[in-house]
């Protein structure tokens, strides 16, 4: 499945890209010196590369190769940075 997943992260990722400059490019200023944009950018980074990276290495591992333990603890991880994304992007508004 996460074979089957991976062209629909990495098209989603592109969208999100594109979309992320466009509104960025219409108020630059505010964004910049923005707190919770800087945080969202933290946050897109680093779930960016902890997806393509440690993720990614988890889910194409055999069935059994990868402890229940250290499979929860991956997708904690994940959702946590993509909750901080998602989180961020909303303060972004209030800030």
């Amino acid at each position: 499945m996460a074979r089957d997943a991976q062209p629909w992260f990495v098209g989603s990722w592109v969208v999100m890209i594109v979309t992320g400059v466009l509104l960025f490019a219409s108020e630059p200023q505010k964004l910049y010196y923005s707190t919770p944009f800087a945080v969202k950018m933290l946050c897109l980074l680093v779930g960016t590369t902890f997806a393509l990276t440690v993720r990614r290495k988890v889910t194409l591992a055999g069935e059994g190769r990868v402890s229940p333990i250290r499979l929860k603890l991956v997708a904690l991880i994940s959702l946590a940075l993509w909750f901080g994304v998602g989180a961020a992007g909303r303060w972004i508004g209030f800030g």
